[in-house]
């Protein structure tokens, strides 16, 4: 939030990745305090849901995180009443503005924002200049964007994998981070 990046390009043009980071991350927190409260889950479910509407597929890379966290921790402390209930939060959020435009715009729901934003935007390469594509390009645009922490990326690592070494199940926020992050990395720079 101190860059000026982050002021500038999220917020003062209104885009509206600061709202979809900062639901993420408050669903990836309640997620990770639900490997102790598992009725917690319900409630990243809800936030979850302000996200996917929001930027819908954009979740997609802390879905896979938080997947992937479970599976690493060998841990799966849910009942099915408590996934069906985070399940029924999410939908109890996003679905009721989802009929709404199925009931008003009924096919260019389906053309536009279904087909368009939802599955071809998807399954394209992102839309940018030329100067940006490139598989390398988030190195390049993260160093640049969020010097100098940026140079604090590759100690940090370092220092995280050092400490998974010892014990996962005592440092799941520093896995959950870490699987985040780099499930968004590699689904954008794939893109």
């Amino acid at each position: 939030p101190l860059l000026p990046i982050t002021h500038i390009h999220t917020f003062r043009n209104g885009d509206t990745d600061g709202i979809l980071l900062g639901l993420l991350t408050i669903t990836a927190y309640v997620f990770w305090k639900s490997l102790k409260r598992p009725r917690l889950l319900i409630v990243a479910g809800g936030v979850l849901g302000f996200a996917f509407l929001t930027k819908s597929v954009a979740v997609l890379p802390l879905l896979i995180a938080c997947g992937l966290t479970l599976l690493f921790l060998r841990q799966w402390p849910y009942s099915i009443k408590t996934v069906l209930g985070a399940a029924g939060a999410l939908l109890a959020v996003a679905l009721p503005w989802h009929i709404h435009q199925f009931i008003t715009h009924r096919q260019a729901f389906w053309d536009d924002y279904v087909g368009y934003h939802i599955l071809q935007r998807t399954s394209e390469r992102i839309e940018a200049s030329s100067k940006t594509r490139g598989l390398l390009w988030y190195f390049k645009a993260g160093e640049k964007g969020m010097f100098p922490w940026s140079w604090l990326v590759i100690p940090t690592l370092a220092v995280i994998v050092a400490r998974f070494r010892n014990s996962l199940r005592s440092h799941t926020g520093e896995l959950l981070l870490f699987l985040w992050g780099l499930a968004t990395f590699v689904l954008y720079s794939l893109a």
